[in-house]
């Protein structure tokens, strides 16, 4: 059992951190592949298939945010602007058009 995931994006002093404290976290490196892959607590992870499992909860009423959620303006804004395209040669494109996408992707390992 993992006491914390976090995204692998210059993230090794808060690996560190964490294993310091005696924790043992799940790096997660998002991906253009198509297949997950895990190596010890390392999982490298499509973004389609991260973003999956908070797109079918959002849209299908099981996942909410909650009145109140601190940052819950913020998220909505992002969530409000993210997008997903194919492009031509049919592959998906999950970004946020004009707004940042931390928070979408915080919650997308939250729910993955």
């Amino acid at each position: 059992m993992s006491d914390a995931m976090v995204r692998s994006v210059s993230m090794a002093r808060v690996v560190d951190s964490l294993e310091a404290l005696k924790l043992t976290p799940i790096v997660v490196s998002i991906t253009a592949g198509k297949k997950v892959r895990q190596e010890d607590n390392r999982l490298w992870v499509p973004k389609p298939v991260l973003l999956m499992p908070l797109i079918v909860g959002l849209g299908s009423g099981s996942l909410k945010i909650a009145p109140g959620l601190d940052h819950g303006p913020a998220l909505l804004k992002e969530l409000q602007a993210f997008q997903v395209t194919r492009g031509k040669r049919g592959h998906l494109t999950f970004e946020g058009k004009g707004e940042h996408d931390d928070l979408v992707i915080a919650l997308a390992l939250a729910v993955y």
